[in-house]
């Protein structure tokens, strides 16, 4: 082979040299990227990154929005905070670890989360996954700290979740609505508010047709708008059962 041929053949070489280089970034950047071809990319993106546990496709989506979605959902499947880490936004990233945390059960990394409302809300779904109204009394916003007990003494009858509530009226409230739903008086003595207790009493007595239990109540209008409503009632009743069969007392009444 001639000095010439072999010089010739070296400068085209060099001149396919850069196309070849770009080729083979393409080729690999293709093989790393298995939703290269399919349409909706970012979905697909989301899916593998899921199914292979690897964060590091996620980076292969097109926008923020879809990257903190994967970083998300990664970091759910494998029950890990680390990709987590991947997440740009504060806000978007404790909500990845409250996830973490929720599905793991593990109330020391939840109470450990810088960002409040992903605290509280992690905090909130132990709280109901664990049936510890504890958990609701640490929720830093009132409101969503007594809806949290509310909810967990109402759904599971536990008077001891009603005790986390804040808000002393809401709290009351809750204990009554334990009290009929059981039918205890003994939840009501829970009241601190006076006026509250002798309500939840007086409740219970008119549900009961309870006169004595009335009559008991240490409050003078309670205990008067109590024996009222249980007399008429009464009175109510031994009108209908006095009436032949089939006749309605509001009849007599009218008559």
């Amino acid at each position: 082979m001639s000095k010439i041929f072999k010089t010739t053949l070296f400068a085209h070489s060099m001149r396919l040299l850069p196309l070849l280089i770009l080729l083979a970034i393409a080729l690999v950047a293709c093989s790393q990227d298995p939703c290269a071809s399919t349409a909706d990319h970012d979905a697909c993106i989301v899916k593998a990154a899921v199914a292979a546990k690897n964060a590091d496709l996620c980076a292969k989506a097109s926008t923020d929005a879809t990257r903190t979605w994967c970083f998300s959902d990664v970091a759910a499947a494998e029950q890990a905070t680390l990709p987590c880490a991947n997440i740009k936004e504060s806000k978007a990233m404790g909500f990845c670890v409250a996830r973490v945390a929720t599905l793991k059960g593990d109330v020391d990394m939840c109470k450990a989360i810088a960002e409040p409302l992903a605290r509280d809300r992690c905090l909130n779904d132990l709280a109901e996954a664990l049936a510890d109204p504890v958990l609701c009394g640490s929720i830093t916003q009132q409101s969503y700290g007594d809806a949290c007990a509310n909810a967990l003494a109402l759904n599971l009858t536990m008077p001891a979740a009603c005790g986390y509530i804040r808000d002393a009226d809401l709290r009351g409230g809750c204990y009554m609505k334990i009290a009929s739903s059981k039918n205890d008086s003994a939840v009501c003595d829970s009241i601190l508010k006076p006026d509250l207790k002798f309500w939840c009493l007086g409740n219970l007595a008119v549900k009961n047709l309870d006169l004595a239990a009335c009559k008991a109540i240490d409050d003078n209008m309670t205990r008067a708008i109590c024996t009222q409503i249980i007399e008429q009632e009464l009175n109510l009743s031994n009108a209908t059962s006095a009436l032949p069969n089939g006749t309605s007392s509001r009849l007599s009444i009218k008559l």
